[in-house]
């Protein structure tokens, strides 16, 4: 919080370092990109969260042939705390959109899978998905956009 003041604090005052603005436009953009997720996901009662917890179950399956994975797995694969992904794990089956199950051999390792209700809404859900991302791109070309994935993947390279 302290950080965003200062730079807002430089924009006031028409001075800000570009490796500042970087920063506070990613925050800001994926804030704004989760919001809209969660907007659009409010109607089947789902969060951003959620919906990636469902579409990395569903790429497994449909990319590894892997129906299921652990909380350390899903945590891991979505860079997400592994303690805010087993609360929103049990949320997810709570609410009857995960099935978890105990290993037979170990029972401290769980793993889940995607539940009747979350296959039956998976062509809705890729559909906000879809929606979401041709808004992210609107107004952009196809080489804009390939160049500008092509950055965010240099910039993520740098941290491997």
């Amino acid at each position: 919080m302290c950080k965003i003041y200062i730079v807002e604090k430089y924009r006031k005052e028409g001075v800000i370092m570009s490796e500042e603005r970087i920063e506070l436009f990613f925050h800001q953009i994926n804030q704004k990109i989760r919001n809209e997720y969660n907007k659009n996901l409010e109607s089947v009662k789902l969060n951003a969260e959620m919906w990636a917890i469902i579409k990395d179950l569903h790429e497994r399956e449909e990319k590894f042939n892997q129906a299921s994975a652990t909380a350390w797995i899903i945590s891991d694969r979505l860079n997400i705390e592994f303690k805010e992904i087993e609360i929103i794990l049990d949320k997810m089956v709570n609410k009857d959109w995960l099935v978890a199950v105990q290993s037979p051999t170990d029972r401290r390792t769980v793993s889940y899978f995607l539940s009747n209700k979350s296959q039956s809404l998976l062509s809705y859900l890729l559909e906000q998905e879809k929606y979401i991302k041709n808004k992210i791109f609107k107004d952009f070309s196809e080489n804009e956009r390939e160049a500008f994935i092509g950055l965010l993947k240099r910039i993520e390279m740098n941290f491997n």
